[in-house]
């Protein structure tokens, strides 16, 4: 059972690093619990864009139910998915990082950030789900 559990994450990291729309599917009976991460794929870490809080893919979401996480970009994903972020972590620079909305003019479709920064990582744990106890040996925050 771990491994297929430790195949589907591995699974979802790679969906995270396709380009453009980010879909993560969850066929386990744990939620998965964590972030995804857009960066500049040329530049070494800056930009970077991160959800602001954790994102929770419930147990069984996936495009077989049609409850999968999707995210298109950082504006449309608030009003089309399931699993809306309202706020990104926007850095720059190590010492540089400020919350924008999911509406604000750099993160909607051709903005600065939406120009340079690609789904890059994402980091998931795994939960019981309906609860923030982790799954031993799943987690990842």
């Amino acid at each position: 059972m771990k491994k297929i559990l430790s195949i589907l994450g591995i699974a979802a990291s790679m969906a995270a690093y396709a380009q453009g729309t980010l879909v993560i599917n969850n066929y386990t009976i744990y939620d998965y619990r964590g972030e995804v991460i857009a960066h500049n794929l040329f530049a070494p870490c800056y930009p970077r864009v991160v959800n602001n809080t954790p994102i929770i893919v419930p147990a069984n979401s996936n495009t077989g139910t049609g409850t999968q996480l999707q995210y298109d970009n950082f504006r449309d994903q608030y009003t089309s998915s399931l699993y809306p972020m309202a706020a990104w972590s926007v850095a720059t620079s190590p010492n540089s990082t400020t919350i924008r909305p999911w509406d604000h003019p750099a993160l909607v479709p051709g903005g600065t950030f939406s120009n340079n920064t690609r789904w890059g990582m994402s980091k998931f744990g795994m939960v019981y789900a309906g609860t923030n106890n982790n799954v031993v040996g799943f987690n990842a925050i």
